[in-house]
């Protein structure tokens, strides 16, 4: 996009909202419909500029729940276009989903879908252990049929490790060590595998499980190894064991997740997982120092045990 939007509160506005859903129903729902927006919710963002919102409207008399997505410092376009592509590509109906797409409005930099029913896999960390190691097993089928679908004509940014020496170093004494020959025989490994159309932050939070499973969140799409998507979501599934779970279930978890995955590499998987465990670390890191809703204690304690891996 040429220019992001520098304002979005019209989104929270139900009036303007109701308006909107009407007057665009034709580019939005390919029909003229007669729209009652009901409700509108803003879900939590650690980023104020982020604007993702929940809207439940009547369509002719149904009800529907519609998501859309928005910023003013992060395009849409690519995400928007992630999803088309998957959607036409099976995932409509396969183990694990994408939500129907419906509509870019460029001008407002501004996607439409249509709402993933269900709970973030990482709410149901507390339910039933073997419940939920079902659930990760279906997650390494589902990861693998993204990885199997075609890469798209559009182009795709490559992986970007942007990691902040400075701010790590305020909570971890060992950052030279951290930035040492490890991390550049990591980046040396990864650098030049461009195998596969990769989610980018496949993780349980990016997951909604509900009478289906679906996978959301496409604004780290890329085109990388495998190993990328697999490292990420064993990474942050052992952190949110951490601070939200048991951590003894995590061998159960991951060795579901991988039994329905399959086969990998993993010197690459070493390689991408070291990275990850940076990147967890810094976001630890800024939550910390920058949400002032966070549990420190708690925050504390999961970079604490983060750290010990390095």
């Amino acid at each position: 996009m040429d220019k992001l939007p520098t304002n979005l509160d019209f989104l929270l506005d139900k009036e303007w909202m109701q308006v909107f859903f009407n007057k665009e129903a034709e580019k939005i729902f390919k029909k003229n419909a007669q729209i009652t927006l009901t409700s509108v919710e803003r879900s939590k963002s650690f980023a104020p500029e982020s604007y993702n919102m929940f809207y439940k409207i009547t369509m002719d008399g149904q009800p529907l729940l519609l998501r859309a997505s928005a910023s003013t410092i992060a395009e849409k376009e690519t995400a928007f276009k992630v999803m088309e592509h998957l959607y036409s590509h099976g995932l409509s109906e396969a183990v694990i989903r994408v939500p129907k797409p419906y509509y870019f409005f460029r001008e407002h930099n501004l996607m439409l879908y249509q709402d993933a029913p269900g709970l973030m896999l990482s709410d149901l960390i507390g339910e039933d252990k073997n419940a939920f190691a079902e659930k990760l097993y279906y997650c390494g089928i589902g990861l693998k049929s993204i990885h199997a679908v075609p890469v798209p004509s559009f182009s795709l940014a490559q992986p970007k490790w942007e990691f902040n020496r400075q701010k790590i170093s305020r909570c971890v004494p060992q950052t030279d060590a951290l930035f040492g020959s490890r991390l550049t025989e990591s980046l040396c490994v990864t650098q030049p595998l461009k195998n596969v159309f990769c989610h980018g932050d496949f993780q349980p939070k990016n997951i909604v499980a509900g009478e289906s499973l679906y996978v959301i969140d496409f604004n780290s799409v890329t085109l990388a190894a495998k190993e990328l998507d697999i490292s990420c979501f064993i990474n942050q599934l052992e952190i949110m064991l951490k601070r939200y779970g048991d951590l003894n279930d995590f061998d159960l978890f991951y060795k579901r997740f991988l039994e329905g995955y399959g086969d990998f590499d993993q010197k690459i998987y070493d390689a991408y997982s070291y990275l990850w465990q940076i990147d967890i670390l810094q976001a630890l890191i800024s939550l910390l120092e920058e949400d002032p809703n966070a549990d420190k204690e708690q925050l504390k304690s999961a970079i604490d045990y983060w750290i010990k891996k390095f």
